[in-house]
């Protein structure tokens, strides 16, 4: 039987998608093993679909494997990990992509993991409670921080597809995860969930009823400003005393993460990346650089940056309508600007849906390419 060949087997899909969060969250060895060998089940078993690939996507997926091919022997000299990253890396483009093929059915695979989570979420805190900042206690020694990160990635995985494919917006689901991060505290995922729920009520102009378009965008437009007006000095009370907006936008620890990774960099350094003996990361950050681009430099070198860094360009050269384009590109970019601030991809499990916006982008046309529905689920 074929992924997707029945409607059924978006259950599957799902399973797929649920095993990688909990495999990622919970940073348990048995279930990152477990998902390692079903995504290259998976790709193994769905190899004849690699020959539809388009040429773009043919050339990009070429180039990153050559990348790492040339990368790896010295980041494996450097740390045997290294091996296990690339792995890590290329079964996270071939799930993707095989997954990506049919996009319906991945969407309602990327709804069922969202909602999931957001009701396991949902859950422990009415049995915990709101205060005192409960997410601190949800997932052993994972923070808070570390939770609604999660959430962003699955949020914008939705977002996007849900767009794609159906040229919807997911309003319902961003406010929960903007509750979620609120709750989590952290200024980096509240800003980015926000810019989720700014993009959806954005895209709402992109409906083909122009009328029907500006209706929606006033009324929530009033509903925001009258919130904000009858109920200004209480949410900025809130964001104060609940969340770390209070202490503003500046981290002097990433700072000096920064300036200290940068001081390592020479010319040889600059390619073949940096280590962080003598930095802070080891002796105040416990190994952790709280950026997934330093972490990719210091593990694969800047030309395994630069690979990556095609994919999001590539997006503009799909043959999806600009709105699709342009809303996903926003989306990309704040998951990216989430990634600058803790170690969310490059390489990791998650890097996954990093390739999965690209492929589905880039996915055969379908029915609802040029359908444009209204309503927000």
């Amino acid at each position: 039987m074929r992924l997707g060949a029945r409607p059924d087997h978006a259950l599957w899909a799902s399973l797929f998608l649920l095993l990688l969060s909990g495999a990622y969250a919970l940073e348990m060895p048995v279930l990152v093993v477990l998902y390692l060998g079903t995504a290259f089940m998976l790709v193994l078993w769905r190899l004849d679909l690699f020959r539809s690939a388009s040429n773009p996507e043919r050339v990009l997926m070429g180039l990153f494997m050559l990348t790492l091919a040339v990368c790896l022997p010295l980041a494996a000299v450097r740390s045997v990990t290294a091996v296990f990253h690339a792995a890590e890396a290329l079964l996270a483009m071939g799930a993707a992509f095989v997954l990506t093929r049919q996009p319906e059915r991945y969407l309602v695979a990327s709804r069922i993991s969202l909602l999931t989570v957001q009701v396991g979420v949902f859950a422990f805190l009415c049995l915990h409670g709101w205060d005192n900042f409960p997410l601190e206690n949800m997932i052993g020694e994972q923070s808070s921080n570390g939770i609604t990160s999660y959430m962003i990635i699955l949020q914008a995985n939705y977002s996007a597809f849900n767009f794609i494919v159906r040229r919807r917006a997911s309003t319902v689901t961003s406010l929960l995860t903007l509750v979620v991060c609120i709750v989590g505290y952290g200024r980096g995922s509240i800003l980015a969930s926000m810019g989720i729920v700014v993009i959806n009520l954005l895209s709402f102009l992109t409906l083909r009823s122009m009328s029907g378009a500006l209706w929606r965008a006033l009324a929530g437009l009033l509903i925001v400003g009258a919130v904000g007006m009858l109920y200004s000095d209480d949410i900025v009370f809130f964001l104060e005393a609940n969340t770390k907006l209070g202490s503003g936008l500046f981290d002097s620890a990433r700072e000096r993460i920064l300036i200290d990774y940068a001081g390592k960099i020479d010319a040889v350094t600059f390619v073949t990346g940096a280590d962080y003996d003598g930095t802070s990361i080891p002796s105040e950050f416990r190994g952790n650089p709280h950026n997934s681009y330093i972490r990719a430099h210091h593990i694969f070198g800047v030309f395994y940056l630069l690979a990556l860094s095609l994919f999001p360009l590539a997006i503009f050269w799909t043959r999806k309508a600009w709105p699709v384009k342009l809303y996903c590109s926003a989306v990309l970019a704040l998951v990216l600007f989430r990634a600058s601030t803790e170690p969310l991809l490059f390489p990791s499990l998650f890097d996954f849906y990093f390739f999965a916006l690209f492929f589905g982008l880039s996915a055969p046309a379908f029915a609802a390419d040029t359908a444009v529905p209204a309503g927000s689920p």
